[in-house]
């Protein structure tokens, strides 16, 4: 099943490529600097639990990713295709190597001097596992994800007031607990005027529905609040989101509206160094029971630097999350414990990079991550190191 979508997927973007690039030349006046950017990262490394089972099988691995991005901007469009295909191996578990892809499609067209049309595509193909977002994991498991996602901008002449509508498709299979097979509709509005120059407030509202192979499970929700961002100069972005989240489900119980947030500081200082600080309160649908969905409360931080002339590179990421399981369904079936299970997760990735050429550059990572729950069969711990070698060419052309 996932050799036939490799195939596909390659079939269909060199397919779509040329009439995607068509659209972009005859979209916009002028010519832009159009670039292709090759890259191929090569790494062998130790993992200490895999595949992210409580019962832990260390093994060295080997991966390789080669990975394109083609970018053709315009006065009035842009287009932006990057896929990237990943290779894992291991020495001993072969059981457990993986084929993985992803495509990301960005097109924007200007439909006037106040309207643009925005449309990305993101698909991922590849197993699941801890470090893959915030949820909680069915490790091992392959699965794919297709978020579509059309959008509609305005913004004034002075530009100080905006709207956007925007409507997202979203479907998640799995290949082999297809129960949890879920697509999601979303609808979302927002409004925001900015009273200053580096001041923007503003109103939204999101109708989601869910709909899940179970229909028990199936819900709709609606999330409506504000948002405030503020530009500190030449220190960083601030924004703030806040609302009220409430869903209606089909098959059982409503859950209480529930208030969620989140607090970020960004600073992009050049395409290699950058700064992001978050906090957060959000909410997740559990992937292990269906039904349930729980808190997701934490502290990120992304920071990535270059120094020494460019050459010498530093990356930090980390993160502690507290979830909190709420409204679980089949509760006949679960402990009390069960009923009240509390997950605390960390993790850190840090590396250093050196650049032996504008396009070589020698990197090494190390990554640690822990879930500590209240469930002893839901704890994970894994330490991993990666060794890189990784060339990177950007190619410009004209189009």
């Amino acid at each position: 099943m996932k050799e036939l979508r490799f195939f596909l997927l390659v079939g269909c973007v060199t397919f779509l490529s040329p009439f995607f690039l068509l659209v972009s030349a005859v979209s916009g006046y002028d010519e832009g600097t159009s670039t292709i950017t090759i890259s191929f990262d090569f790494s062998i490394g130790n993992d200490t639990n895999i595949v992210e089972y409580q019962e832990e099988i260390d093994d060295w691995f080997y991966t390789i990713i080669p990975k394109f991005v083609v970018s053709i901007p315009r006065e009035q469009s842009d287009f932006s295709l990057a896929y990237s295909l990943r290779y894992d191996d291991y020495i001993t578990e072969t059981d457990f190597k993986n084929l993985s892809q992803n495509i990301d499609f960005i097109s924007r067209i200007d439909l006037g001097d106040r309207l643009t049309f925005v449309l990305t595509d993101k698909f991922v193909d590849s197993l699941y596992g801890i470090w893959r977002d915030e949820t909680d994991s069915i490790s091992g498991s392959e699965y794919f994800v297709n978020t579509l996602s059309p959008e509609l901008k305005y913004v004034s002449y002075s530009g100080a007031f905006t709207v956007d509508l925007s409507y997202v498709y979203m479907q998640e299979k799995w290949d082999v607990v297809s129960a949890n097979d879920w697509e999601i509709n979303q609808v979302t509005a927002a409004m925001s005027i900015t009273p200053g120059l580096n001041l923007s407030l503003g109103v939204f509202g999101t109708f989601t529905q869910k709909d899940y192979r179970d229909i028990m499970f199936d819900y709709t929700s609606s999330y409506i609040g504000v948002h405030m961002s503020y530009k500190i100069s030449r220190i960083a972005d601030i924004s703030l989101s806040i609302g009220l989240n409430s869903r209606d489900y089909k098959g059982q119980e409503d859950p209480d509206d529930q208030i969620r947030w989140n607090l970020s500081l960004d600073r992009v200082f050049t395409e290699i160094t950058s700064f992001k600080f978050s906090l957060f309160h959000r909410y997740y649908d559990s992937e292990v029971f269906l039904g349930d969905f729980y808190t997701n409360s934490g502290i990120g931080l992304d920071y990535s630097n270059e120094i020494l002339n460019d050459r010498l590179q530093l990356f930090l990421k980390g993160q502690y999350l507290l979830n909190k399981y709420q409204n679980l369904g089949n509760q006949e079936l679960k402990s009390d414990a069960e009923r009240a299970r509390e997950d605390r997760l960390f993790r850190v990735y840090a590396g250093v990079g050196l650049k032996l050429l504008d396009w070589i550059a020698l990197q090494f990572f190390y990554g640690y991550s822990i879930r500590d729950s209240n469930l002893d069969q839901f704890d994970i711990e894994d330490s991993r190191y990666e060794l890189h070698l990784k060339f990177t060419r950007k190619l410009h052309f004209e189009f």
